[in-house]
């Protein structure tokens, strides 16, 4: 971290504050260019890409069962480390879709919890959020509450949704 007056982060320790782009994502196509979209402006502004998948505690049990019961049959820390290999999956996709030049500007991070939650405090001091776009309009959008439509009212930097592929 930089203290303000200038001084460069440690060797190894990534400095927050110097340019870099967040961008989510969560294994859909529209992920997938959003993440290309920031690491073309990331190697034009010589920024660094931060991409960030979010595991999201799912419930393990159906109202109504003993919680107890469902505890003693499911390996909890076996589903949690499925969670988070599948996020691994899809940040490593992402990244395979990118230009070589470009992949070692990309950190890589697995968050755990609400993914507007971990986008903003990601991009806190971010140059710029990056999400894509998948399109909802409608119904579906107001019911399925997305995070890039919350993030666009929350977010404290720059926000840009990139659209998805068209079908």
């Amino acid at each position: 971290m930089t203290t303000g007056t200038g001084t460069a982060a440690a060797p190894g320790v990534e400095d927050d504050a110097a340019p870099h782009l967040v961008v989510g994502v969560d294994g859909s196509p529209a992920a997938a260019e959003a993440a290309r979209w920031a690491s073309q402006l990331a190697a034009r502004l010589g920024a660094r890409v931060v991409a960030i998948a979010v595991a999201v505690p799912q419930p393990l049990v159906a109202p109504g069962v003993d919680i107890g019961v469902a505890a003693t049959t499911l390996d909890l820390p076996a589903v949690e480390e499925g969670v988070r290999a599948r996020c691994r999956q899809w940040l490593d996709e992402a990244v395979a879709g990118l230009p070589g030049e470009v992949v070692g500007r990309v950190e890589r991070r697995v968050e755990v919890g609400d993914p507007t939650t971990a986008l903003l405090d990601a991009a806190r001091e971010a140059t710029m959020l990056v999400l894509g776009n998948h399109r909802h309009g409608g119904v579906a959008g107001a019911l399925l509450g997305s995070v890039a439509q919350q993030c666009t009212h929350r977010a404290r930097c720059p926000l840009v949704l990139v659209p998805g592929p068209t079908t």
